[in-house]
């Protein structure tokens, strides 16, 4: 989509196509999520992540268990690549003791396991800890299919 800006004042018109601009890329960014979110987001109920479905076109979870110690390594390397693309999707925490069903929804079967929802659809499951280049790799791979990158 092409806008043209005519103004008399050469300053007036650099300065309406900036707006314009910057309009434009902020409606590009909010295609992929509504809404910004924090890289602390928890799970606590199914309700949760439908919302989370709703709002953001990715939807990234990490299943953990508060007694893992594979989880308490990956958890600051989540919450580090989820503020690197906040905006482009949601980065979310599950404690698979208080969300049992959303666990079974998705077939996990240890901690830490990680899964990618595009529109809601189950599109990567990550088991286990992962170090943090692959991670950053397998969301922007993720977010390239989703056409939000």
């Amino acid at each position: 989509m092409m806008y043209l800006v005519v103004a008399e004042d050469a300053e007036l018109s650099k300065i309406i196509e900036k707006m314009v601009f910057e309009t434009l890329r902020k409606r590009e960014e909010m295609r992929c999520c509504k809404k910004a979110f924090g890289s602390e987001i928890e799970i606590y109920s199914v309700k949760d992540l439908e919302y989370l479905t709703r709002t953001c076109k990715v939807v990234f979870i990490n299943f953990y268990s508060p007694t893992c110690s594979y989880c308490k390594l990956f958890q600051p390397i989540f919450s580090y690549v989820g503020a690197m693309f906040k905006g482009k999707a949601v980065f979310a925490k599950a404690n698979v003791m208080n969300v049992p069903e959303i666990a079974w929804q998705f077939d996990v079967r240890g901690t830490p396991t990680t899964i990618a929802l595009i529109d809601g659809s189950l599109k990567a499951c990550i088991s286990g800890f992962v170090d943090e280049e692959t991670f950053i790799r397998i969301v922007k791979d993720i977010l390239k299919k989703a056409k939000c990158m």
